[in-house]
């Protein structure tokens, strides 16, 4: 029988990811998505007009909805070299700074996916 992580309290579906490049000494503490929650994710925003349903593309002048939606839905927590030193993780500085570096945003959005495959790999998508 598979080990089903969708009957896992969610604070126990996560995991630590290291920031590449100019974030070196940072980590992110990312929620482990099935297939399923990412669809569950991405219909919340066609459902709020942030993605188009047909096109599946960000809505024009919605970007900074998409990555505080991304932030909230799949970054928990930071930890690391942060400024100012022990600042809570918040959800509207990291969409800034998702918004601001497209390369931070394909880094945590590949390691969504990875775990994403994994899980569905491994019959939990």
């Amino acid at each position: 029988m598979p080990l089903d992580v969708n009957v896992a309290p969610p604070d126990e579906r996560t995991r630590w990811i290291d920031l590449p490049a100019q974030y070196a000494g940072v980590q992110l503490l990312i929620r482990m998505a099935s297939p399923r929650e990412q669809e569950r994710v991405k219909q919340k925003m066609v459902s709020v007009g942030i993605v188009n349903q047909k096109s599946q593309d960000i809505a024009p002048g919605r970007f900074d909805d998409f990555v505080r939606q991304f932030a909230k839905s799949y970054i928990v927590d930071w930890r690391g070299d942060i400024s100012p030193e022990g600042a809570k993780y918040s959800v509207d500085v990291m969409a800034k700074h998702l918004a601001d570096s497209q390369f931070l945003l394909k880094h945590i959005t590949a390691a969504v996916s990875e775990e994403a495959a994994f899980l569905a790999v491994n019959g939990n998508g």
